[in-house]
């Protein structure tokens, strides 16, 4: 019979035998590997940590999906903000230059050019400051600056063309503002969708936050 000494188990004999005697039996258990707690104590020990080791996976594997989610939720919202700032250097900086030429040239055929120019510029330049990554090396910067530039000022161009045929379905509209807004949204447009696709690339690459 034995009897139970907290997580110990020790044969009622030994309780009455001399201290050299216990020291021996219990000797002769460590050598021999057997265990001192039983055997369904240290199985359950064992499913408890695996239980716990699971669902501590499980929370780590949760985390890791909302945080790539939260990701490229910011990589979204930093695109609105991107079209934003590239609406308004755009827009701002075709005002002014514009204004500055006819000050001293007056209407004429480089008017529509200054609206291209300024459009497709300073949505770009708008863009690349949106999207400026401090973690680009130089090149990568200035490629990026000149990737947004020729996608603007070609996104521009089409805008350009497509007010050009708005005007002309739409009499009602006044004389040049639907080239302005349209060739104002195609700069933006197109100046924003190189960075905002290798944002969203690198977030999905890399869903750390």
């Amino acid at each position: 019979m034995w009897s139970g000494l907290g997580s110990l188990t020790v044969p009622e004999q030994m309780l009455a035998s001399p201290p050299l005697v216990c020291y021996a039996h219990i000797r002769r258990h460590i050598l021999i590997g057997t265990p001192l707690i039983g055997f369904r104590g240290a199985r359950g020990l064992a499913q408890r940590m695996q239980k716990i080791g699971s669902a501590f996976y499980r929370h780590m594997q949760l985390l890791a999906t909302i945080g790539a989610l939260l990701k490229i939720v910011l990589v979204f919202a930093r695109g609105v903000f991107a079209l934003f700032v590239a609406a308004v250097v755009g827009f701002g900086s075709y005002v002014m230059i514009q204004a500055l030429y006819l000050s001293i040239w007056g209407y004429g055929g480089g008017v529509v050019a200054v609206l291209v120019f300024t459009t497709g510029v300073g949505s770009g330049i708008g863009s690349y400051i949106a999207w400026l990554d401090r973690e680009h090396k130089l090149g990568a910067q200035a490629l990026l600056l000149a990737i947004a530039l020729a996608c603007g000022l070609l996104g521009a161009w089409l805008g350009l063309q497509r007010g050009i045929d708005v005007g002309a379905i739409h009499p009602i509209w006044k004389t040049g503002i639907p080239e302005i807004h349209i060739t104002t949204m195609g700069a933006v447009i197109g100046a924003n969708i190189p960075l905002f696709v290798l944002g969203l690339f690198k977030a999905i690459r890399d869903p750390r936050l």
